[in-house]
């Protein structure tokens, strides 16, 4: 009896430069950001249940959040452009 053979292994697109480039700006933006409004997201909870901390939470969310959409698109995307192989 014969072994049957193998399947050749599954080979995924390389990181051409541009899925690259988008890869490390969106997380050089999303790192830092993400960190930053994670601390003061935490400093608010942490500060108990007061009427000011939903005012420290929302503008924790409206100053970072736009980055952390931004970084989080970007390295989106680069995963995006690796899936297809390139521009289409």
């Amino acid at each position: 009896m014969s072994e049957p053979p193998t399947p050749p292994p599954v080979k995924r697109p390389p990181w051409t430069g541009a899925a690259l480039a988008l890869f490390v700006i969106g997380l050089l933006i999303l790192i830092p950001s993400g960190l930053c409004t994670g601390i003061f997201g935490l400093i608010a909870l942490s500060q108990g249940l007061g009427e000011d901390m939903g005012g420290f939470l929302l503008e924790a969310l409206v100053f970072g959040g736009p980055f952390i959409l931004v970084g989080g698109g970007l390295v989106y995307a680069a995963y995006q452009l690796r899936k297809r192989g390139g521009p289409v």
